[in-house]
């Protein structure tokens, strides 16, 4: 039948350009935060993060780890100081 795909098919529209490379959200962040000077970041580190922080030391970042929202925001704003 025209217009079916079977259950192995992706939905998704495949690039044009098969030679295209996948670039996660991780590198995409971290490459973003290198260009803007970014050289440390206050955050909490979790499985949402992950891609994130798996990307930061590749492009320059330190992550310091905080365990509270709050803290964070403090900490950034007295280092800033």
């Amino acid at each position: 039948m025209d217009g079916t795909r079977s259950m192995g098919e992706s939905l998704v529209k495949q690039p044009a350009d098969a030679r295209a490379a996948r670039v996660d959200g991780g590198a995409i962040v971290g490459e973003v935060l290198r260009e803007q000077g970014v050289r440390h970041l206050f955050a909490l580190n979790g499985g949402h993060t992950w891609p994130i922080l798996a990307r930061l030391r590749e492009n320059g970042v330190q992550m310091i780890h905080m365990r509270h929202e709050q803290s964070c925001a403090y900490a950034a704003d007295g280092y800033a100081r």
